[in-house]
Order: structure tokens, then C-alpha cells, then sequence
């Protein structure tokens, strides 16, 4: 981003300068945060940091040249500062994320309109001033980790196939040890069987 001007980058790339700018106000600051102690007391223990507020004081927009010192007000001509006006509306309805540039007072990214004032009267010309409030906004990202990555020191990955063989080991040998308890009882039944037949024979006295 250019250096020259306070500059203010819109979420579709397009860069718009002012053309100058009375004050710029960077507002910083924080809230301690403060926790009680067993005797009542409380203790101040940590810091949650406020949002940046930036603040732009009369800046100018102008579609005219500097050198120009006559000539008729057209109240319906358009130029840069009526696209000017427009994307800082539209910023503001659809809520868009704007990165400002400060020059030497640095670039903040993550900013939202807060406020916004647009002066257009007869005496502004072909140029509009603009005050506005700029709030720094916090942007959740998320992070996708393989399992490579969660893995802890020392312990190595899932062999899926050699899982599966396993387990397909296990299967044989549980069918096979069930076919074996089956084949076990069917025997010991065929031999109860036998020996009741054998006792009831000799009952008969058919031995």
C-alpha cells in the first residue's frame, strides 16, 4: 500500500486515499481483571486487551485539482469522491472488513466501521469531508491436524492393513474354537446316549 496519504483497502482489493486528513486518534487499551482472595481481599491477576479504535477527523476527498480556483458546483457530478462515498457505504451496510493505513503511524488490518459522517453540502464542492470510527475486530481461525501430528513422542501410527488382519486372525481362530466346543458336545452327547441305551437293554435283560 501506498505511503503518501491515510489509505483505506476494502475487502474486494480497491485502495481509496484521502486526499488529506485533520487528526487521526488511535485508541489502545484494557481491562484488569481481578479475582477474590480467600480473606475477602482482590487481586488483580491478568489483562484481557480492548479493541484498537482509530479515528479519522475531517478527512477530505476531492475530485478537483489543487490548481483549480474557479468554476461552476455541479451538485449531481460525479468522481472519485462520490465512488469514495460509495464504498465507504457499502463497507458500512454489508458490514466489511477494511485494512487502514496510517503511514508512518502503522497499517491495522481487521477493522469494521463503527461510525461513519458524511458532510455534503454546497460549500464542500467537488470534494466531501468524512469523519469515522474504525474498531478492530477479533477473527476466528480454525486448523486441521493430521493424525501424524497429534501423535505423542514415541508412539507410532495405525498399521490399518495389519489391524485388520488381526483381527480377521482372531475371527478364524474363534469360529474354529467354537466349531471345536460344538464338535465336544455333540460327543458327549452321542456317548450319554449310547451308554442310556446299554443300561436300558440290560434292563430288558436284552444283553
Amino acid at each position: 500500500m501506498a505511503k503518501n496519504a491515510v489509505i483505506l483497502q476494502f475487502e474486494d482489493g480497491t485502495e481509496m486515499a484521502f486526499d488529506c486528513v485533520q487528526g487521526i486518534s488511535v485508541s489502545r487499551g484494557g481491562t484488569v481483571t481481578e479475582n477474590p482472595m480467600e480473606e475477602g481481599a482482590r487481586i488483580a491477576d491478568g489483562r484481557e486487551r480492548n479493541p484498537v479504535m482509530i479515528t479519522i477527523s475531517d478527512g477530505m476527498v476531492s475530485d478537483v485539482h489543487h490548481d483549480r480556483v474557479s468554476g461552476p458546483y455541479d451538485p449531481e457530478a460525479t468522481g472519485y469522491h462520490t465512488d469514495f462515498m460509495s464504498k465507504l457505504e457499502e463497507a458500512d451496510e454489508k458490514n466489511q472488513i477494511i485494512i487502514a493505513d496510517l503511514g508512518k503511524r502503522g497499517i491495522y488490518t481487521n477493522l469494521l466501521i463503527e461510525s461513519l459522517n458524511i458532510d455534503w453540502t454546497t460549500e464542500t464542492g467537488f470534494s466531501i469531508p468524512v469523519t469515522m470510527t474504525l474498531k478492530e475486530i477479533a477473527i476466528a481461525t480454525t486448523k486441521k491436524k493430521s493424525l501424524s501430528e497429534t501423535r505423542r513422542p514415541g508412539q507410532t501410527t495405525v498399521d490399518s492393513s495389519a489391524t485388520k488382519r488381526r483381527f480377521q486372525i482372531s475371527k478364524n481362530l474363534g469360529i474354529a474354537s467354537a466349531k471345536t466346543a460344538v464338535s465336544a458336545a455333540l460327543a458327549a452327547k452321542a456317548t450319554a446316549i449310547t451308554k442310556a441305551a446299554t443300561n436300558v437293554a440290560g434292563w430288558l435283560g436284552l444283553r
